[in-house]
């Protein structure tokens, strides 16, 4: 069985930014960019696999968003499977 979740956010300027998917402890599981953006809509998609690309287990996860110019935000979402 397949996963796919998409990541959806509007910039009003251009920033560095970087969207982490963490677990509930906070740790780090995945990296779905690290770069800089232009003002615009963006989608970055996520298989439900972590950096190594092994599957991650259903439970609740976060996408964290963070860039100097926008601080840190978090958005909590669970993988069911």
């Amino acid at each position: 069985m397949s996963f796919a979740s998409r990541i959806h956010f509007d910039l009003s300027r251009r920033t560095q930014l970087r969207l982490d998917v963490l677990d509930l402890a906070g740790r780090r599981i995945a990296t779905l960019a690290n770069r800089s953006f232009e003002p615009g809509r963006y989608t970055e998609p996520w298989a439900g696999r972590d950096d190594a690309g092994a599957q991650v287990p259903a439970g609740v996860y976060f996408v964290r968003m963070s860039g100097p110019d926008i601080g840190d935000q978090a958005v909590r979402f669970a993988v069911v499977r």
